[in-house]
């Protein structure tokens, strides 16, 4: 799985390795954008902060089990 920062646009696996590579601090995307924001590391699906939050841990697509400690950012990534 993968996370778009909100004002480089660019998706990252982690908002670690955002700010490693980036000379600003990853930027949460608004839990309200009907923008993508989520993208699937196996299919490469994209998703909505809300289809991610409903998705269950799990890629809508493919089925493939998304990692559950990525829940305990949720306040990283969306705002």
């Amino acid at each position: 799985m993968a996370n778009r920062c909100a004002k480089c646009r660019k998706y990252y696996a982690c908002y670690l390795c955002h700010d490693a590579l980036n000379t600003h601090p990853f930027v949460p995307v608004s839990l309200d954008t009907e923008e993508t924001a989520v993208c699937c590391g196996v299919c490469l699906h994209q998703m909505t902060p809300a289809q991610y939050l409903h998705a269950h841990y799990q890629c809508p697509k493919c089925h493939h089990l998304f990692n559950a400690q990525c829940a305990l950012h949720k306040n990283t990534y969306f705002c």
